[in-house]
């Protein structure tokens, strides 16, 4: 028959390669199917073992950051506690406070005349009882320069000229007007340009170039008065 020409059982050596190829595939197929859940499975280890050196390379750079500002912290901390108990030392050693006196504008009341009142008014009566008063020109205060005292910061620095050494004082520019009362702490800004030790021709030099609102002040009261008199007649000697 047809059927019989071209179909032939298989024997049994054939049965055994196809069950051995058979076997051989479902092999191959097992081993793909391990080996993709082997590396899946190594994926997911390594990402978490990724995720996790990420978390503690952040903690380490927060801690890195931590310990930086800890660092600057303790040197600005150093630094300050230098200066406060070195430095400071030294500044003692250096700056002393010294007095000095400056001219300073004051008004004094004038001697009563004999034309005004006790209120120092002069009235003009007229013929109707009626009556005209002003201020007398005796109730104007007079104003002149006198030495006014005050304090300011003196830096004694020795410097070294050629084989000798000479001392230098540096005056601070900046110093205070305490006040009068005690209960008032107030203090009002007094600017020294200058600290001189006597009234000559140089001083008048550094009183026509000084600064608007700027003193000149001095060592002694007694020069200080010979420029407050040289001031008070118009600056014209």
């Amino acid at each position: 028959m047809y059927y019989d020409d071209y179909y032939e059982e298989l024997n049994e050596f054939e049965y055994q390669i196809e069950d051995f190829k058979t076997s051989l595939v479902n092999a191959v197929k097992k081993e793909h199917q391990d080996e993709i859940v082997r590396l899946y499975n190594e994926n997911t280890r390594l990402s978490a073992i990724e995720s996790e050196m990420k978390e503690k390379t952040d903690l380490l750079e927060r801690e890195l950051i931590n310990i930086e500002r800890r660092k600057k912290n303790l040197k600005a901390e150093a630094e300050s506690e230098f200066w406060a108990l070195t430095i400071n030392d030294v500044i003692d050693r250096i700056v002393d406070e010294c007095i000095v006196w400056y001219a300073e504008s004051k008004g004094h009341q004038q001697d009563k005349c004999g034309l005004c009142n006790n209120e120092r008014k002069l009235i003009a009566l007229f013929p109707d009882f009626s009556e005209v008063s002003k201020k007398c020109e005796c109730s104007n205060r007079l104003y002149s320069y006198e030495p006014e005292i005050s304090q300011v910061k003196k830096i004694k620095i020795a410097k070294k000229d050629s084989y000798y050494r000479s001392d230098r004082n540096f005056f601070l520019t900046k110093t205070f007007i305490p006040s009068d009362s005690s209960n008032d702490y107030s203090h009002g800004e007094l600017s020294i340009g200058h600290v001189v030790t006597i009234f000559c021709e140089e001083t008048k030099i550094l009183h026509n170039d000084k600064k608007y609102g700027e003193k000149i002040a001095f060592t002694s009261k007694e020069e200080c008065q010979k420029y407050c008199d040289w001031l008070n007649k118009g600056e014209k000697e």
